[in-house]
């Protein structure tokens, strides 16, 4: 055990100590922060009202002025022909776009709305022709409204918008949370896609460290003194040692970062939110309701608060480092079968099928978390890490989750002991390519 204890602190020592380890430590929670923080600091600035030139031969926009953002200029369609008001466009720098609404002799609102098109020097953001589409789909559909005799002032008051707030009810306590499937989803993605990349990232750390060995011949004067199995070991612990302090630091970090944001750049948000968050608690038994849009923004901050992070943290940490531990192994196999990285592609395909299948499964897996593909991809060890973590934040029964993590420990000890005997026999070979069905024999050989 002490050679063990010998070998993880060399492997730890020597990748702490790289700058490459100090340099991600440190700017991999700078960047997620970046790329949470960063959308919301861009929504806020104030972008340049666009003007956009309208020829409306139909007078179906009825000189509508646009918004913030966007400003129509209208002239006269029987003074100016089409081409003259493309023209216009081009010369005239002070113009984003031409928008043309034509005219047909029976004034059908289905064949305007066919003849309708955008012409500008670039092409058009998506917002602005979102906008100019939603306004023309209302302008038309009023015109249709009139043809057919209806009022639309009196269908526009018979509109209701709706959203059904959801909740989740605690069997302990028999108490109602607030929850949100888009606040669920995002943490479900963003662990899944986290499992999978660690265990990929230190997993190839333990296989080059293995091939970097065997090429230099250094191992064949390690094993000398410790056995292969102690050495194999050695190293997969090393490296998720490293693996937890890195992530634990990041854990910090990103919490400093979230606490920081939260009181310089969100904190009038979050406060106006716990606020309208009181204030709904009284309309809603006074039987009124808060306009939809600040409504839905309470709602995502009060399911983001009811999240049970500790929980969901700590499940994190035994699935990446058991999920690492048994990849951990196979990667060993790899890097113990050929002498360069260049030669280990076909032998990491088989070990990286199940990894890539629970991607791909996520989107099923987050739709419906309990349905019987969801429940077997959490039980198999090879793909449990990540689908155990896009499943966690809906909830999971708890028999679920120890089963699964003593399939994994299980899975891991038989992994680590094949691993042994094959690890055993393939750092003393060279020179030669070997297949599959080799290497599956050296498990027999008697060393």
């Amino acid at each position: 055990m002490n050679k063990i204890w010998l070998i993880i602190r060399r492997e730890f020592l020597f990748r702490v100590r790289k700058r490459s380890f100090l340099v991600m430590t440190i700017l991999g929670p700078l960047l997620f922060g970046a790329l949470i923080v960063a959308p919301a600091l861009l929504s806020n600035i104030q972008t340049d009202t666009r003007t956009i030139l309208v020829h409306d031969k139909a007078m179906i926009l009825d000189f509508e002025e646009g918004n913030e953002d966007i400003r129509f200029v209208y002239i006269d369609p029987n003074r100016y022909s089409l081409e003259e008001s493309k023209a216009m466009v081009l010369e005239k720098g002070e113009y984003y776009a031409l928008l043309y609404v034509p005219t047909g002799e029976s004034w059908d609102p289905d064949f305007i709305a066919a003849g309708i098109a955008m012409y500008s020097k670039n092409d058009i953001s998506l917002k602005v022709q979102a906008f100019v589409e939603s306004l023309i789909k209302s302008k038309i559909q009023e015109e249709k409204l009139k043809l057919l005799g209806v009022d639309p002032a009196v269908v526009q008051q018979s509109t209701t918008q709706v959203r059904v707030r959801t909740f989740y009810l605690e069997e302990a306590t028999q108490k109602e949370r607030q929850s949100s499937t888009e606040v669920k989803f995002v943490l479900a993605f963003i662990s899944s896609l986290l499992i999978y990349l660690f265990i990929f990232l230190y997993g190839s750390m333990v296989m080059r460290g293995i091939i970097e060995e065997k090429a230099s011949r250094i191992v064949e004067l390690i094993i000398t003194s410790v056995k292969p199995f102690q050495l194999m070991m050695g190293k997969i612990i090393g490296v998720a040692v490293t693996g937890l302090l890195q992530f634990l630091i990041w854990v910090v970090l990103s919490f400093g970062i979230y606490v920081l944001t939260s009181q310089l750049i969100f904190r009038e948000k979050f406060d106006a939110a716990r606020v309208l968050a009181a204030q709904r608690a009284e309309l809603d038994r006074e039987g009124s309701a808060l306009p939809m849009d600040i409504d839905r923004s309470i709602e995502i901050i009060q399911a983001i608060e009811n999240i049970n992070f500790p929980v969901v943290l700590s499940l994190f940490l035994f699935y990446f480092l058991f999920g690492y531990l048994v990849y951990g192994a196979l990667f060993a196999i790899v890097g113990s079968t050929v002498d360069n990285e260049t030669d280990t592609q076909q032998m990491v395909l088989p070990i990286s099928v199940p990894l890539i299948l629970a991607i791909l499964s996520m989107t099923a897996v987050v739709e419906n978390p309990d349905s019987n593909l969801a429940v077997v991809l959490s039980y198999i060890p090879l793909t449990s890490p990540v689908i155990m973590m896009a499943r966690i934040p809906f909830g999971v029964p708890w028999w679920q989750i120890g089963l699964s993590m003593v399939f994994l420990v299980g899975f891991f000890v038989l992994a680590a002991w094949v691993a042994g005997r094959i690890y055993r026999v393939g750092i003393l070979r060279y020179g030669k390519k070997y297949n599959l069905r080799e290497v599956i024999k050296w498990f027999s050989y008697k060393v």
